[in-house]
């Protein structure tokens, strides 16, 4: 579940602050402020100034609130800047009064823009044509190959069968040093049903005389148990085996047949299956709502008190059920996702109603 941490950076000598919040931990984003203040673009303001001035190791780092919701940390953020008035250049480094964090947008591939892609063409193309890039490229090229060196890296069929061979004579030598494990004689199979020696009777798999034992489901008969038979009655399936083949080739052809009668009840009667469907959706898409909004108006009704703290009445929106516990649903998370009305109504029982005002204050001290 995705965290906002609330952080400060204090400069050790002066005491000033810098106050922010995060979606990451505040050592990945203290290294941002880190790496920005030694840009040129985004480094030119107080706390990027500050960090260059001092250096980063005259500050201390400090986590002061995690937060389940982006709305809680600015809260959080928006509170801490005015409590310690970081935005005074004599008590901190904050700019801005906090409170109006928003998360960053999903950053898309440029390529996949047409006129950022037929822009970038046209440049290389005319990077192509202009007379000056291609001097230049070329006595780039002249100054590479009249070096020594580098002819001897390309041309030379030495240097390149010796940086071929390199990794083959590697290998050859790991391997001889590797202890050899003498290779194990192949036993014969064996055989665990008696074995008897019948004179003048041939196999009619290998078309000789060997020996022969009982078949084990057949015991009147005898069957050839030499190395070549046994192999050949290893490969092939037997009873069981062959009747559960023979099943699921006749499923997979029932499942095609099922298939194939879905599809012609869908193309015959499209019409009227979409039209179920969609009123299905409407029909459950309005119970939705009408629910939603009978135990809205319940939950303002309860929230048209005045509050626990300051005793003052205010608008159904400015209250809150406060809960010290941060792992807590929120009750617009219980109606989104349509808890029981019994469930909804214990808890707003279990929780104090304030306003907003005391809520901050309530989770400052929490």
């Amino acid at each position: 579940m995705k965290c906002w941490t609330v952080y400060c950076h204090t400069h050790i000598e002066s005491e000033r602050r810098y106050i922010g919040i995060t979606s990451r931990t505040m050592e990945r984003r203290w290294s941002q402020h880190v790496t920005q203040s030694k840009s040129s673009k985004g480094g030119r303001w107080h706390f990027p100034n500050a960090i260059r001035k001092y250096g980063p190791e005259a500050f201390g780092h400090e986590v002061w609130k995690k937060c389940l919701t982006l709305e809680i940390a600015n809260a959080y953020e928006e509170y801490f800047i005015d409590l310690f008035r970081t935005r005074d250049p004599e008590c901190g480094f904050n700019l801005a009064k906090g409170g109006v964090h928003r998360p960053h947008p999903i950053r898309k591939n440029p390529w996949d823009d047409p006129e950022f892609r037929a822009k970038q063409l046209a440049s290389s193309e005319r990077l192509r044509r202009d007379p000056a890039f291609i001097a230049k490229c070329a006595s780039a090229s002249r100054t590479f190959w009249s070096n020594p060196n580098s002819l001897i890296a390309v041309k030379d069929p030495v240097y390149k069968f010796n940086r071929s061979m390199a990794s083959r004579k590697m290998w050859d030598e790991i391997s001889a040093k590797r202890p050899k494990t003498p290779k194990t004689p192949k036993t014969a199979v064996s055989v665990s049903r008696p074995v008897q020696i019948l004179e003048g009777k041939l196999c009619g798999r290998c078309g000789n005389t060997g020996e022969f034992g009982k078949d084990r489901h057949n015991k009147s008969e005898f069957k050839c148990v030499c190395k070549a038979c046994e192999k050949i009655a290893r490969k092939r399936p037997n009873a069981t085996q062959l009747r559960q083949l023979r099943q699921k080739i006749s499923q997979r052809r029932n499942r095609g047949k099922i298939k194939l009668y879905q599809a012609e009840y869908y193309a015959i009667n499209k019409d009227r299956i979409r039209q179920r469907a969609s009123s299905s959706k409407e029909a459950i898409r309005d119970r939705s709502t009408a629910w939603r909004t009978s135990v809205r108006s319940m939950v303002d009704d309860a929230k048209n008190k005045p509050c626990n703290d300051c005793n003052h009445t205010f608008n159904p929106s400015e209250m809150e059920f406060f809960t010290p516990d941060l792992k807590a649903r929120s009750i617009e998370w219980m109606i989104n996702y349509r808890r029981p009305k019994d469930a909804i109504v214990e808890e707003m029982r279990s929780r104090v109603l304030v306003c907003r005002g005391c809520w901050v204050k309530r989770m400052t001290s929490c």
